[in-house]
């Protein structure tokens, strides 16, 4: 995992509100950005550890998820056409791809199965290209949501294929390893004898000088 991971942090504390007791931040205004508003520093990490969480997490339902976390926060910050642009986006040489018909269900929508991943091979200039005419590469996205996280017919069917949706316990089924035996003591510690292997007088050619490197 790599990133910056606060942002996923206050993206859980917005989604599973059940899992982890967060803590919100006093001075936090609904005109900053929404991660703002959380408290994520291991001094106000409070709560839950170990195995309490894999319990919350094995017991939450789609009723226990917050679909539209942000929908509360539109007011001021209304929701821009540019945030469901599908592509490649670009920060100098970084380039990652976007992909927002993945979670259509935080705008409201129904989730249909997501069409195959595509790399395309675009330079920078391209990438820039359809950045300014986003408008023409902005993800479908279909019917609105009667309940809160509805998901097309098929959708199941195609996630319990691809996906992992179930974490087993293998706690009683793995083989306990053998403890190994305690260090020996310093004083007691014999050198084992080492085997002595001839080596070439000319070393080879490639490393000298790295001429040939």
């Amino acid at each position: 995992m790599a990133g910056y991971i606060s942002l996923l942090q206050c993206w859980i504390y917005e989604h599973f509100p059940s899992v982890h007791r967060s803590v919100v931040d006093d001075g936090y205004a609904e005109a900053s950005p929404r991660a703002c508003r959380w408290l994520t520093c291991k001094a106000h990490m409070t709560g839950i550890k170990g195995a309490p969480y894999r319990t919350r997490i094995d017991a939450l339902t789609v009723t226990d998820v917050c679909w539209m976390s942000y929908a509360e926060h539109w007011g001021v910050r209304g929701y821009d056409l540019i945030s469901s642009y599908m592509g490649q986006v670009r920060w100098g040489p970084i380039i990652v791809y976007l992909r927002p018909e993945r979670v259509v269900r935080q705008m409201g929508y129904i989730l249909t199965v997501p069409p195959p991943s595509v790399r395309d091979s675009l330079t920078c200039t391209d990438i820039d290209d359809r950045w300014v005419q986003f408008s023409d590469h902005v993800a479908p996205t279909g019917e609105l949501c009667v309940v809160p996280g509805q998901v097309a017919p098929d959708y199941m069917e195609w996630f319990f294929q691809i996906s992992h949706p179930f974490v087993t316990s293998t706690e009683d089924t793995v083989e306990l390893r053998p403890t190994p035996p305690p260090p020996t003591h310093d004083d007691d510690f014999v050198e084992p004898p080492i085997a002595e292997v001839p080596v070439a007088s000319d070393p080879p050619t490639h490393s000298v000088d790295g001429k040939d490197c």
